[in-house]
This record gives C-alpha cells, sequence and structure tokens, in this order.
C-alpha cells in the first residue's frame, strides 16, 4: 500500500517493470571477484574432439572384427622414422569374385581379413589400411615383421574353404627404411618398395627386400633363398631381395 500527501499538484505513480523470469540479468564484464564466463568457442571444438576421439575407436573396432588392441605387446610405431612395412593381397581375387559371385567371394574375403589380423594382431603390427583384399602393415622391428609373413603364409596353407568356397593363396613383400607419418598412414619410398615387392611376389611367396634380411641375419631364427635382383614397377633400379623360408 502506497500513502501520500499533496501539498502542491497532483501525486504521479510509477511501477517497477517487471524482470522476464526466463532471462537471467546481464552482469558488466570484468566485475572483480566473478569468474569470467564460459568461452562457447572452447567448449565446441573439445567437444568435437572427444567426438572425434570415439568416432576413431569406434572405427578401429570395426575394422578389426572385435578383435582387441595389441596393447603392450606391440612395438609403438614410429611418427618419422626407421619403419618395417609388410603388404599382403590375395591371388586372383577378381577371378575368384567372377568364379564365385559376390557374395561367396565376400565370404571367403572374410576369413581372408580374420586370418591376416589375428596375425598381426599376434605379432604386434599396425594396420594401416585395407584397400580391398590388399593390407598395408606397419612394425617397429624387422623381426615381428618376418614372424607375421610366416605366421600369415602357414594359416592360409592350413586353411579349409567352406563347402562352395576356394582356398586362399596371398603374397607378402616387406621393405625397411625411412617412411614418413600422414596421419594414421605412411609415405615415402620405404613404402612403395613393399608394395612393389608383394606385387613381384608369386603365390604363397614372401619376398624380403636385401636389407631387412640384413637386419635380422644375426638372430638365426630366419632362412632365406632365392637371392635375386628383383625388377619392381615404375623403379629405375632393381631392387636386391630374397625369399623367406615358411614351410615347417
Amino acid at each position: 500500500m502506497i500513502r501520500g500527501f499533496a501539498i502542491m499538484g497532483g501525486i504521479q505513480v510509477k511501477s517497477r517493470p517487471i524482470r522476464s523470469a526466463g532471462r537471467a540479468p546481464s552482469l558488466p564484464p570484468g566485475i572483480p571477484g566473478l569468474p569470467a564466463p564460459p568461452d562457447m568457442a572452447v567448449l565446441g571444438r573439445d567437444l568435437r574432439r572427444e567426438l572425434r576421439e570415439q568416432h576413431r575407436a569406434e572405427r578401429h573396432r570395426h575394422h578389426h572384427g572385435g578383435l582387441p588392441d595389441p596393447g603392450p605387446a606391440a612395438e609403438a610405431q614410429p611418427a618419422d622414422g626407421t619403419v618395417t612395412i609388410l603388404f599382403c593381397d590375395m591371388v586372383d581375387y577378381a577371378g575368384m569374385t567372377e568364379r564365385l559371385g559376390d557374395q561367396a567371394s565376400h565370404r571367403v574375403l572374410r576369413e581372408h581379413h580374420r586370418i591376416v589380423r589375428e596375425a598381426l594382431t599376434r605379432n604386434g603390427g599396425r594396420e594401416i589400411k585395407v584397400q580391398g583384399d590388399g593390407f598395408m602393415i606397419a612394425f617397429g622391428g624387422a623381426a615381428r615383421a618376418l614372424r607375421c609373413a610366416i605366421d600369415i603364409q602357414r594359416a592360409f596353407a592350413t586353411f579349409v574353404p567352406g563347402e562352395g568356397d576356394e582356398p586362399i593363396a596371398v603374397h607378402v613383400g616387406i621393405h625397411t627404411g625411412d617412411a614418413v607419418a600422414e596421419g594414421d598412414d605412411y609415405l615415402g619410398h620405404t613404402v612403395i618398395v613393399a608394395s612393389r615387392l608383394a606385387d613381384a611376389a608369386g603365390p604363397g611367396e614372401i619376398v624380403v627386400s636385401s636389407l631387412t634380411e640384413q637386419l635380422v641375419q644375426g638372430s638365426g631364427e630366419f632362412a632365406f633363398d632365392g637371392h635375386r635382383e628383383t625388377v619392381l614397377k615404375g623403379m629405375a633400379r632393381p631392387q636386391p631381395s630374397a625369399t623367406l623360408s615358411w614351410a615347417e
């Protein structure tokens, strides 16, 4: 209740404006003692980074068919520097697709992927990429790469195809050298040589560059034969190489 007495003239009453219940009063910036308002741009950037990391983890699990990560047993891959690259490709997958049809050949391809991924996990390799029937795998040491290649060939040698399917044969190429890391990929001469060695390998063969062979010679663990100068597609000079023996 408001009571007023007019001495000279009238009395004018004005009500105070009512603030909307849904709006908080704005504070002038820089008031001492109050925390600064959050930076929405920074919050958005952090959220996007977290979502990218979750997506990358989901994609990794999907590519590996639910297999666990290699974990601490796997050697850490260098960012830039010496790395051993292994390429593995199926023999005549295009012809198999024509002979068996899409569904049956894809079933065989899934078995191929499973066997290769189990071998690389056991030997501490890192799957860099898979394109159709071909794998690119990186290792921090040459011996691990050779053990993985032997595991792969022995697994396919004992693989029993399903009814109506065909046996799987692969050819493998391995080279060691400096490579440039580009995100989750590797680029450079080392990668190209390993890929071309796989192309030059026959069914069931593991072709290893002479440099990779020299790195493991002192261990006495591996045996090589078929030393030769391998002509690589698109390269001017032949690559000294040898065949890694894997039959038990």
